[in-house]
């Protein structure tokens, strides 16, 4: 292990409480979840040959919690007065490198897990670029 694995846990806590001060909403996303959440994301079928699925189930290992926080409000309508909706995330994802440069000259199979924070902002289409910053 190197040394700034110490400081995960550090960053990780700096990003959640400084996006919580920014009116940010924090959510702990499960790390399975199903194909319609995929689905619905963008993430299937396109990405399937770099996600996880866990074998005789319809369960997955998240690729990032965009899909969880992207599932929040699948198939429901948001009132225009309760937008803009923001929430933020930390959760492990998983995903292998189906397409990683030398991944078949090198004989190797990569596969990743790693932490990351996600930021998400609900809001009405018309207002998508002025609300591109925090």
């Amino acid at each position: 292990m190197g040394s700034s694995t110490g400081n995960v846990p550090l960053r990780i806590s700096f990003s959640t409480c400084t996006h919580r001060e920014h009116g940010y909403t924090e959510i702990l996303p499960p790390f399975l979840v199903n194909s319609a959440s995929l689905l619905a994301a963008g993430q299937l079928p396109k990405f399937a040959a770099d996600l996880f699925k866990i074998q005789d189930t319809d369960f997955w290992l998240t690729p990032t919690s965009e899909v969880e926080l992207h599932n929040l409000y699948r198939d429901e309508t948001l009132p225009e007065d309760k937008l803009p909706i923001k929430v933020t995330a930390w959760t492990a994802c998983f995903r292998s490198e189906a397409g990683a440069a030398g991944k078949d000259t090198r004989g190797i199979l990569r596969q990743h897990q790693f932490q990351k924070v996600e930021l998400f902002k609900f809001t009405r289409r018309t207002k998508v670029t002025k609300n591109m910053s925090c």
